[in-house]
C-alpha cells in the first residue's frame, strides 16, 4: 500500500486552516457515500492512474498527475496528451459538473462545509487550486477555457488558458 502525506488548506465553516491527510490508498471495491448519498467505487486501474475511483455514472477519475500543466494549448497538447498516455482523456466541463452535483454543488457555487469534506474524502489528491476541462469558453475560445476549482468543489467559466492548472483524468 502506498502511503502519502501532503498538506492543503481548506475552507470549513469559512475558516481556513492547515490539515495534513496521512495514508491513503483505496482497496478495489471499496465504497465511499457522499453526505448527497453518491456512492464512489475504487477502481481497479494500471498503477499510472494512482488511487482511481468510479463515479455513480461509471465514469473512472484518476489521481492528480504529478505538476502542473501551462501553455496556451495545455488542454490540447501536455494536459491532454498526459491524459492520452495513461489511457484515459481531460474531463470535459459536464464532467466536472457532473462530479460537483454528486457533493451538493452546482450552478458554479461553492461546495458547502459537508460537501467539502466529502470531496476530500473521495479525492484526498485534491490540489486546492485549478484543474484543466477539454472545454473552451464559447465566447472567446482562444483567450478563455472552463476549469475545476479544488479550492471550492465549483466549475469556473472565463479562465485564462494560459493559467497553470492540475489534471485529473477520466475514462
Amino acid at each position: 500500500m502506498k502511503s502519502y502525506s501532503l498538506l492543503f488548506p481548506a475552507i470549513l465553516a469559512g475558516l481556513w486552516f492547515f490539515g495534513e491527510i496521512g495514508a491513503f490508498a483505496c482497496s478495489e471495491g471499496e465504497t465511499r457515500t457522499t453526505s448527497t448519498g453518491a456512492t464512489f467505487t475504487c477502481a481497479s486501474k494500471p498503477t499510472s492512474w494512482g488511487e482511481s475511483w468510479k463515479d455513480p455514472s461509471g465514469a473512472i477519475w484518476s489521481a492528480t498527475l504529478q505538476g502542473a500543466f501551462d501553455g496556451w494549448d495545455g488542454f490540447d497538447t501536455s494536459a491532454g496528451t498526459a491524459c492520452a498516455n495513461i489511457g484515459g482523456s481531460l474531463p470535459t466541463r459536464d464532467d466536472y459538473l457532473r462530479l460537483e452535483g454528486y457533493f451538493g454543488g452546482g450552478d458554479g457555487q461553492a461546495l458547502s462545509a459537508q460537501g467539502f469534506r466529502d470531496l476530500y474524502a473521495v479525492f484526498p489528491d485534491m490540489k486546492p487550486s485549478l484543474y484543466w476541462t477539454s472545454t473552451v469558453e464559447p465566447l472567446d475560445e482562444q483567450i478563455f477555457s472552463y476549469g475545476f476549482c479544488g479550492n471550492d468543489g465549483s466549475v469556473l467559466d472565463n479562465i485564462y488558458r494560459e493559467t497553470l492548472r492540475y489534471v485529473r483524468c477520466a475514462g
